[in-house]
């Protein structure tokens, strides 16, 4: 196949129609059946040529047309893939079989990686095409096809689409199955009419760093109220050319020397016009590609969680999206560390503790726990009742957390839960409050009924944060060595001791003294070592 092989329309149309159908009708699955037959068909009698340059100008020309065809979205989203991908052109040739045409739509219709085409490339090559080429990137780089029988490269996955061979069209769609909105996160920005035409600019003349450069010398100069609308929308279109390339360092780059500008600005009509450019910023897919950067490029986080902080509520909604949709640990990570930056992740993640999926829940719990979220303690305390242990053991703690009374109130409930860990984190809850008249009897009656090793040291250390005359009689007994014939384990009397010693009343002084002449040593260090913390703690005070 030589680089003459002519355009054709019809067909450009038809794999454009299928890539978008995969991007944003994946469960129509007759709809992209017949898409490729009629792309198969128009591929039976001649080779063709797609080219980005070609598409866009195709979508160009129909954003005029009125009404609007159908056309000029798909030749739009096309474009737009072909440009994430850096796919320059794809070559077809005659008879294109079933198995590659659909394996390149699919390779399309995926998520831009901003890695300048490797991704995709990789795929192209798993999915071993033998009836069409593949141009990458601005030097022309040419993928060619596998000769039948060809050997897969090693050590790339196996392809998604299915083996090799002359596959009906209907099993070759239904085989990988629909397309869920997780499995394919849209982190390419459907263009714009107005878009539409400077895609033909992207793909000749990508965005320039010497060009934001020096925008962004500008932007340290004269901003008066004349001055800095027609700057701040120069540097706006600037950073839309620069995300529709994916150059997404360069966006928060510059989008970080505006941040850092808008914070010497008083003046509100210049402040205002700062505003339109981070709204213009705002759009998810802009988000995303920035958002993306958080996994791999680790020395950019500070400024990507300054940028998302000024976006506020629609930053923080795509961050919980994210994170519930992230596939890799990494990736976690990085979003979580995020949202803790965002107080405006409060409100989404409390929406979150209705969702169906238990680690969806404990999730949400935990990070409105470290956001010491004070407003979301009623929802956290419905989640405390959730069906799922693991659920509750997160709700539990974050309520420990906030610290607000209706949470701690709610740990005198906890304490009977049916699962040890959580009866476990609701004592040690109990010992972080002071002011709660019931705790003392709780801890009580919860310490009679409790078998689990664990769970009594922490009732026993919590006992000792409500020092009533009931609970000392009780600590003092524990503590003791018992009789010959109920010998208490010193695991329990030392852990008495803990409760004792947080007590620090005189009983409890007087007890740990006589306990630090104790004939087991583990007692009797037990007590040295209360001893002299209440002996510090006393120094301090005084």
């Amino acid at each position: 196949m030589t680089e003459q092989n002519p355009s054709n329309p019809a067909f450009t149309g038809e794999l454009a129609h299928l890539v978008w159908l995969l991007v944003y009708r994946p469960t129509h699955l007759d709809s992209q059946k017949g898409a490729l037959r009629r792309a198969l068909a128009l591929a039976l009698e001649e080779g063709c040529r797609v080219g980005q340059v070609d598409v866009a100008r195709s979508a160009a020309e129909l954003s005029n047309a009125e009404p609007r065809p159908d056309d000029f979205l798909w030749l739009t989203e096309l474009a737009a893939r072909m440009s994430a991908h850096a796919v320059r052109a794809i070559d077809v040739h005659q008879g294109a079989r079933a198995v590659d045409l659909l394996g390149l739509a699919r390779a399309l219709a995926a998520a831009g990686a901003h890695d300048e085409g490797r991704s995709f490339d990789a795929e192209i090559m798993s999915l071993a095409p033998t009836t069409l080429s593949v141009h990458l990137g601005r030097t022309g780089f040419v993928r060619t096809p596998t000769p039948p029988g060809g050997m897969r490269p090693i050590g790339l996955r196996p392809s998604a689409t299915p083996p090799m061979g002359q596959v009906p069209v209907a099993d070759a769609i239904a085989e990988r199955g629909p397309r869920s909105a997780l499995e394919t996160p849209m982190a390419l920005r459907r263009p714009t009419p107005e878009a539409a035409v400077r895609i033909i600019q992207d793909a000749i003349m990508p965005p320039s760093g010497d060009n934001a450069h020096d925008l962004v010398m500008r932007l340290r100069g004269d901003l008066s109220p004349d001055a800095a609308p027609p700057l701040l929308d120069e540097i706006g279109r600037m950073l839309e050319d620069a995300a529709r390339a994916n150059r997404w360092e360069l966006v928060i780059d510059v989008a970080t020397k505006l941040l850092e500008r808008e914070a010497t600005v008083n003046h509100p009509d210049v402040r205002r016009a700062f505003g339109i450019q981070f709204r213009r910023l705002a759009k998810p897919g802009n988000m995303r590609g920035i958002i993306d950067l958080l996994v791999h490029r680790r020395e950019l986080r500070d400024d990507i969680h300054r940028f998302l902080q000024r976006q506020g509520e629609p930053a923080a909604d795509l961050l919980v999206e994210m994170l519930v949709a992230a596939e890799s640990a990494p990736a976690r990570r990085a979003y979580r560390d995020a949202i803790l930056k965002c107080p405006s992740a409060i409100e989404p993640l409390m929406h979150l503790l209705r969702d169906h999926r238990w680690f969806v829940v404990r999730n949400a719990a935990e990070l409105l726990g470290e956001l010491n979220a004070t407003e979301a303690d009623q929802e956290l305390i419905n989640t405390s009742r959730h069906s799922d242990a693991r659920v509750r053991r997160a709700a539990t703690l974050a309520l420990i957390r906030l610290g607000t009374p209706r949470a701690m109130h709610t740990m005198l409930h906890a304490l009977r839960d049916e699962e040890a860990s959580v009866r476990q984190r609701a004592a040690s809850g109990l010992a972080a409050t002071q002011h709660n008249p019931r705790a003392a009897g709780a801890l009580l009656a919860a310490l009679d009924a409790e078998e689990d090793a664990d769970v009594i040291t922490a009732i026993l250390g919590a006992m000792g944060h409500h020092a009533t005359p009931e609970v000392m009689a009780r600590l003092v007994k524990e503590s003791s060595a018992g009789s010959i014939l109920r010998r208490r384990a010193p695991g329990r009397r030392i852990a008495a001791i803990a409760g004792l010693g947080e007590a620090g009343t005189a009983e409890a002084l007087a007890q740990l003294k006589t306990l630090a002449g104790d004939k087991d040593r583990g007692v009797r260090e037990a007590a040295e070592r209360a001893l002299a913390a209440s002996a510090v703690g006393a120094t301090s005070l005084a």
